[in-house]
């Protein structure tokens, strides 16, 4: 079922505006959820001009904004 919710959020994470991805450490980045993939996601931090690929190990949360 995540499967196909997923998709979804990305699609409204897009085109509504600014994300907050919080690390397992605690740490919080704002920006951008590109893509998902099974074990990474890209992420596209403000500021920056390019995504990054982190594992999604990682992640605790995204918060869509």
């Amino acid at each position: 079922m995540i499967n196909r919710i997923t998709p979804l959020l990305l699609f409204i994470g897009l085109a509504w505006g600014q994300d907050v991805l919080v690390a397992v450490d605690g740490k919080e980045h704002k920006g951008k959820l590109l893509e998902q993939e099974e074990e990474y996601l890209f992420f596209l931090p403000d500021g920056a001009k390019q995504a990054q690929k982190l594992p999604i190990r990682l992640i605790k949360e995204i918060r869509l904004g």
